[in-house]
């Protein structure tokens, strides 16, 4: 392998690394936003449900009002059995989406750190690829390049 032709592969191995490096990140920038764009909608949501569930209450201490009923410190049974209801099914939401929060910041911490790796091995990879150049050009100069190896096929060496 000549010397020029060492050094174009590396720099080949070298931008490849870069541009992989440089999908990887955007990836991972993608999947950041699209957590975060996730994660808002879900509060919006909860909020919507708090709203739903403030107007329920509302319905129902309205109807006990109407009926003659008028419940005593802080609610009535059935009243008291919906807002639970409202409650569990917020705070299992919320779990939820946190969760998916959680889980799609770790495949984009992943994505960035296996693109910072490609750009690594390829750097290692370039380096390797030079050096091989560099040894190889030399030992082609000296004399003691490949045609200086003699053959060997089935464990005995050939004669030139």
């Amino acid at each position: 392998m000549s010397l020029a032709g060492g050094a174009l592969s590396a720099l080949n191995q070298y931008q490849a690394g870069k541009a992989q490096k440089a999908a990887g990140l955007a990836s991972a920038g993608n999947l950041r936003r699209e957590a975060q764009g996730a994660y808002d909608s879900a509060l919006a949501d909860e909020y919507l449900q708090r709203m739903n569930q403030n107007a329920d209450a509302s319905s129902a201490r309205a109807a006990q009002a109407v009926s003659g009923f008028l419940s005593t410190g802080t609610g009535s049974v059935g009243e008291m059995t919906l807002m639970k209801q409202y409650e569990l099914g917020i705070a299992q939401a919320a779990t939820q989406r946190e969760n998916q929060r959680r889980s799609a910041l770790y495949q984009a911490d992943l994505q960035e750190w296996q693109a910072r790796q490609a750009a690594r091995a390829s750097k290692m990879g370039a380096l390797g690829t030079v050096l091989g150049a560099v040894a190889g050009s030399a030992l082609s100069l000296t004399g003691f390049g490949m045609a200086a190896v003699p053959a060997v096929t089935a464990g005995r060496v050939l004669s030139r």
